[in-house]
């Protein structure tokens, strides 16, 4: 028989497991990856070297803003700290403890590098963007940074 404490992590981790796959959708709302893109062709279109600094500081702190709206509650790593402390300091089963602890441990696994393709997968957008940002952003600064010679 389970317990209502059992139910209640097992809800608490598919809570997060959702509100992780939930942020990392978020990323690609909004067309914040296409809007990166355009804007920093717009920041290398103005002549002034200076106006070109300006233009790519704000749209750092427009889309910082964006991405702040994004945060979640906790870090997902507090976050799985939290559940498994709750875990281990619940009056359930050994063998209860285990079957959350593995359903954790599937989740966190996924979260870590094995499901890089995922995350690669599903926000290249917004890495395409960002990283065509940063990019540029170093060409402007020393643009011999990318020449063979």
């Amino acid at each position: 028989m389970t317990t209502h404490h059992y139910k209640d992590i097992k809800k608490a981790i598919q809570v997060y497991a959702h509100d992780m796959n939930h942020w990392w959708k978020n990323l690609q709302s909004d067309s914040v990856a296409e809007w990166v893109l355009l804007t920093s062709f717009a920041c290398w279109g103005i002549p002034n070297r200076v106006f070109q600094l300006a233009a790519f500081l704000l749209t750092l702190i427009f889309f910082a803003g964006k991405l702040l709206k994004l945060h979640h509650r906790h870090s997902f790593i507090d976050s799985e700290k939290y559940i498994s402390k709750r875990i281990v300091e619940a009056p359930i089963s050994d063998a209860e403890k285990s079957a959350l602890h593995l359903r954790l441990s599937k989740i966190r696994k996924f979260r870590r590098n094995k499901n890089v393709v995922f995350i690669l997968k599903r926000n290249w957008r917004f890495l395409a963007g960002y990283g065509y940002l940063m990019l540029s952003f170093v060409y402007l600064l020393n643009p011999g940074f990318f020449t063979l010679d």
